[in-house]
């Protein structure tokens, strides 16, 4: 009888509002922080994917320069360079240079609409 009332007195506590509240509360702080470390996680998967496309795209453009560096130990590699910065030429070579004339007529065909006529009306009217 003794065990009975033992049971029944941890029952009560057990299952007072007071107490289911408290647990209520327990829950809800381990969920939170539970949800709070699964965000964690997932940010630093973003992360650890970003990092990796960064270190992919440092890798390339290093080799890229490591091609670059050993062009440039070259004579021809040096040569091409000069030439491409500074325009320079060898004793004896001309360098010619070609300019393309302004596409007159397509500026004529702008102006010779309606919409040019009234755009050159109102460029004219502020003036």
């Amino acid at each position: 009888m003794h065990e009975f009332r033992k049971k029944r007195n941890f029952r009560k506590v057990t299952y007072s509002g007071w107490a289911l509240l408290l647990f209520a509360l327990l829950a809800i702080f381990l969920v939170k922080g539970s949800v709070g470390v699964i965000s964690k996680q997932i940010e630093s998967g973003e992360n650890l994917k970003k990092i990796e496309e960064n270190l992919t795209s440092a890798n390339l453009k290093k080799a890229e320069l490591e091609k670059n560096i050993e062009n440039l130990k070259t004579e021809e590699g040096q040569e091409k360079e000069i030439r491409e910065k500074y325009d320079v030429k060898k004793p004896g070579e001309e360098i010619i240079l070609i300019v393309e004339p302004k596409n007159v007529a397509s500026q004529n065909a702008t102006t010779s609409g309606v919409l040019g006529k009234i755009g050159k009306w109102f460029k004219n009217l502020f003036r």
